[in-house]
């Protein structure tokens, strides 16, 4: 049995469970109907959010538990369910980590630490399915193998297909274990294979799945067009059993890498990061920038700093028609939210859209970390710093000019994709 305490809105809750316990978030409420808000949730011992259901009503993440353990949560951010301890697998030390949901957030993945099979006096992390209460292991690419490790990083919106990675034996040293990215689906985990073929760093990871299951994205190890003698990492998208690789911003800076990390619905629209020459020091410094790669082009985002910089830009996800994309960026203040929208063209912070925009005073908070996005682009969820210094998670809700018709007809569309993405999987099945 865990003892745990978290304080919400100013409450300090103690509540003891086996193997779930529970704190009464009293103001987390995020509005049913479209009307403009910043709702901070409370403060939480080591808080990370890692995802959000397509929906926008849960947030899944990790927390720290009364004892010190690092655990998996999963947080009903509408305030009908209290925050949840997912608990972790069997065996192994006291340590897991929630890193997606399904579409309703009835299904989280992530991962747990097992006794290691090539040493059961160590840990490993083991890939996991969270549903109904019970945490289920996948289980490695290859048993037995040189170094054990899973990882879960994605699920599609019905739950049914999960991405990730885990180690495997490398081609070129058999002593070693590398990456592989895999997917997941009735019970079979099946590996996707790398960008590699040329005899260099063999490395995969999947990072995101799109919500119909269909299209994974993730970043591998490839050779450096300037040096074929070296590896780099590239973006790449994987579907119908082809990975490709999606190139760079910029494929004769200092230092060429790109990863993909987030997918529309239909995995037509990818974002990610890119190194491109920093424009402060072009000959001897690369900066991440973040992209959208859509119809076979990649395109750069912008940063948010003026022209002193500093220059960095990341994009960590998307909206599910691929409209809305949020992430981080540097300025001289520090590292700040940003949101990018398709119609306007324009990266922009997330705390002046709230402000100016939504006319919500953010007197004394910091929003310096990337937002986890819903699929219809108007709830986003994030830590920031409160006007204690406390680092705090809030939502904000951002609705489209249609207000809550806009958002019937998201629901619907949604519902309608989940739907076609079944049949579609079942036809591919019986194939």
């Amino acid at each position: 049995m865990r003892i745990a305490t978290i304080a919400v809105n100013g409450w300090a809750m103690i509540h003891k469970s086996a193997p779930l316990f529970t704190v009464l978030a009293f103001s987390a409420l995020v509005p049913a109907a479209a009307s403009a808000s910043f709702t901070p949730l409370g403060v939480v011992d080591g808080l990370k959010v890692n995802g959000i259901s397509a929906d926008g009503s849960y947030i899944v993440g990790q927390y720290i538990d009364l004892n010190g353990d690092k655990i998996a949560m999963r947080w009903d951010i509408t305030g009908f369910d209290p925050l949840e301890d997912l608990g972790e697998l069997p065996t192994g030390k006291i340590e897991s980590q929630a890193h997606a949901a399904s579409g309703d957030g009835s299904v989280v993945v992530g991962d747990s630490k097992v006794e290691d099979p090539n040493d059961p006096s160590k840990d490993v992390k083991e890939a996991f399915v969270w549903e109904d209460g019970v945490m289920t292991g996948l289980g490695f690419l290859e048993d037995p193998t040189v170094k054990f490790e899973s990882v879960a990083t994605a699920v599609s919106e019905d739950g049914l297909v999960v991405a990730g990675r885990s180690k495997v034996t490398d081609p070129n040293n058999a002593g070693r274990g590398v990456k592989e990215a895999f997917i997941w689906e009735d019970g079979v985990m099946t590996g996707l294979g790398f960008l590699a073929d040329d005899g260099n760093d063999y490395e995969s990871e999947a990072l995101d799945i799109s919500g119909d299951g269909f299209v994974v994205v993730g970043k591998a190890k490839n050779t450096d067009p300037n040096d074929a003698t070296k590896s780099v990492k590239e973006a790449f998208v994987w579907e119908d059993g082809v990975m490709t690789g999606l190139g760079f911003l910029q494929d004769d800076t200092s230092k060429v890498e790109s990863e993909a990390t987030a997918a529309s619905y239909d995995g037509t629209t990818v974002v990610g990061t890119s190194r491109v020459d920093d424009p402060n020091n072009p000959t001897k410094k690369s900066a991440k920038q973040a992209f959208i790669w859509e119809a076979g082009v990649m395109t750069g985002l912008g940063f948010l700093a003026d022209a002193a910089g500093p220059f960095e830009s990341k994009a960590t996800g998307v909206s599910a028609d691929g409209s809305v994309v949020v992430g981080e960026s540097k300025t001289a203040a520090g590292k700040e939210a940003f949101i990018w929208t398709a119609e306007s063209n324009e990266m922009r912070s997330l705390r002046d859209l709230i402000e100016e925009d939504l006319g919500i005073d953010l007197t004394g908070w910091t929003l310096d970390k990337p937002p986890v996005l819903s699929s219809d682009g108007e709830t986003m969820v994030a830590l920031a710093i409160n006007p204690d210094g406390d680092v705090e998670v809030f939502v904000t809700y951002v609705p489209e000019p249609a207000g809550g018709v806009y958002a019937g007809i998201v629901l619907l569309v949604w519902l309608n994709r989940r739907r076609s993405a079944r049949l579609k999987r079942a036809g591919a099945a019986a194939s």
